[in-house]
């Protein structure tokens, strides 16, 4: 399945300074108007990180269809903290 990105959309307040918390780190990131916000990359591994304003927040039906379906790793997160245990991260922020 090929996932193709769509037009731009309003991002949920809180990516912009996951995005930049995680670029100061030195983490690679892409921000991806797809099925998941951020790509990811540290350590030669990528990593799918869909960034919602709290856990309560509902995914979209081609967002919960890629969290089911992917065969890798796809995280839901809504904080700098959350992103950097996802990735691995073993140092302070």
């Amino acid at each position: 399945m090929v996932v193709q990105p769509r037009r731009a959309r309003k991002a949920d307040a809180n990516q912009a300074q996951i995005v930049a918390g995680l670029r100061a780190l030195g983490i690679g990131v892409i921000v991806w108007n797809g099925e998941c916000d951020v790509v990811a990359g540290w350590r030669n591994r990528n990593f799918l990180l869909e960034v919602k304003r709290d856990h309560k927040a509902k995914l979209k039906p081609s967002q919960e269809h890629l969290r089911t379906t992917w065969p890798g790793q796809y995280s839901i997160v809504s904080t700098l903290d959350e992103a950097l245990a996802v990735i691995g991260w073993e140092g302070k922020p």
